[in-house]
């Protein structure tokens, strides 16, 4: 994981998201959906619009699958996935 990667992404779930969301709370592993941030369908298509705008990506369908948004790990890990065929 690269700390800047992660920095942005946690900083895009804080900021963009406009969520009451402790930023403590928010580590790389801490899940994004129930039983840790409790992001909503809405706030994750936000996200994954803010992902590809900040990191120059385009998400295909085959990536929206809940274990590639389980956490910032994961999101690191599609990122760069994009970023390395680059």
């Amino acid at each position: 994981m690269t700390a800047p990667t992660f920095e942005n992404l946690k900083n895009l779930i804080l900021t963009d998201l406009k969520s009451n969301i402790d930023p403590n709370a928010v580590t790389a592993e801490v899940p994004l959906f129930e039983g840790g941030l409790g992001l909503d369908s809405f706030a994750v298509l936000d996200l994954v619009m803010a992902i590809e705008k900040t990191f120059g990506v385009q998400f295909s369908e085959e990536d929206f699958a809940v274990e590639n948004f389980a956490n910032i790990n994961a999101i690191i890990e599609l990122i760069s996935k994009y970023q390395t065929a680059a």
